[in-house]
């Protein structure tokens, strides 16, 4: 009986250009007229009329999608198709099409990525801010970090930019700061080959340097994505340019460069991410960089979270004598929108 109502949906859609609504039918055979506007680590986002605020909806709890706008949809087995939702005879089953011609019908645990095609810019566009507090009496200590990331996603290229700040002051002691920063352009041109333009800025003072700016041209691969999870890897060159405490010179270098992010999204309110870089020198013999970062988030309701993150940044020759590592943890307190 469900089929056939969802049949007569999808047909009779077109007929009434006033409704301009996505169609979702839940695992419990609830229904939800709306807009989708992303679905993306195992989370479903659906606009409605009857919520000031998005509903946001576990995949495995969609059951059927009937919509007749065009989507970017990402398969589990890495195909990407472009086209629009009709029902199937099957259950957790969907029909891709195009334009109503017929592309191919795929169970639904194997969509992994839908982002709709030709939206306006909020849609596409995503930020969280995080901050965390410490005071201590002894030694009248106090330490402030600031997360921030912000993303805006098409068809075939995203852009994605952190930033990171943690400043430690105490009687007594000299004042410990760390800031990174990083902008990051993709694009998707093959399959699920990617090229990637990564710009990182480092400055710490626990490796006594005034200023790192990184500059990557890369070529990736999404190895794996499903609904749990995604791993890519990527190689490329890396121009460098730094500059040490006490060193009025810029020291410029060209490296090699290797590179993998897992992220993993399904674990009930948590999300863990991880990132790791490796810049072997092509031009200082022996030297070696390595970054590493793993954030991991806890979600509140009203889209507030707490993060955990580690960050490491290892060389294995720096200037002036300095420390071959530095590391911080970070605990803060944030919003996403």
């Amino acid at each position: 009986m469900v089929r056939f109502v969802l049949f007569c949906m999808g047909t009779i859609t077109p007929l009434l250009p006033s409704i301009a609504q996505d169609i979702l039918i839940l695992s419990n055979e609830d229904e939800i007229h709306g807009k989708i506007k992303q679905l993306n680590e195992s989370v479903l986002t659906i606009e409605t009329d009857y919520s000031k605020s998005d509903l946001t909806i576990k995949w495995e709890k969609v059951r059927q999608i009937v919509s007749k706008r065009h989507f970017s949809i990402f398969l589990s087995d890495r195909e990407k198709i472009f086209g629009s939702f009709n029902t199937s005879g099957k259950p957790s089953h969907t029909i891709l099409e195009n334009e109503g011609a017929f592309i191919k019908e795929v169970d639904m645990n194997d969509i992994v990525l839908i982002d709709p095609i030709k939206e306006s810019f909020q849609d596409q566009f995503t930020a969280s801010i995080s901050a965390g507090l410490t005071v201590t009496k002894a030694n009248n200590s106090r330490q402030f970090s600031t997360r921030a990331t912000f993303g805006y996603t098409k068809r075939d290229w995203d852009l994605r930019g952190t930033f990171n700040d943690v400043d430690n002051r105490q009687d007594n002691t000299e004042d410990v700061s760390r800031t990174d920063a990083s902008l990051d352009f993709s694009y998707l041109f093959y399959n699920n080959w990617f090229a990637a333009l990564n710009n990182d800025f480092l400055s710490n003072t626990e490796q006594q340097l005034n200023f790192r700016s990184t500059n990557t041209l890369a070529i990736g691969n999404l190895v794996v994505r499903t609904n749990k999870m995604y791993l890519s890897a990527s190689t490329g060159l890396t121009y460098n340019r730094e500059q040490f405490e006490n060193e009025s010179a810029v020291n410029n270098s060209s490296e090699y460069f290797l590179g993998a992010t897992f992220n993993a999204y399904d674990i009930g309110d948590l999300s863990l991410l991880t990132k790791l870089g490796y810049f072997p020198s092509l031009t200082e013999s022996g030297r070696q960089r390595v970054n590493f970062s793993a954030d991991i988030k806890y979600d509140f309701p009203l889209d507030f979270f707490i993060k955990f993150g580690y960050t490491l940044n290892f060389d294995s020759r720096p200037p002036n004598e300095g420390a071959k590592d530095d590391y911080v943890f970070v605990t803060t307190v944030g919003w996403e929108f």
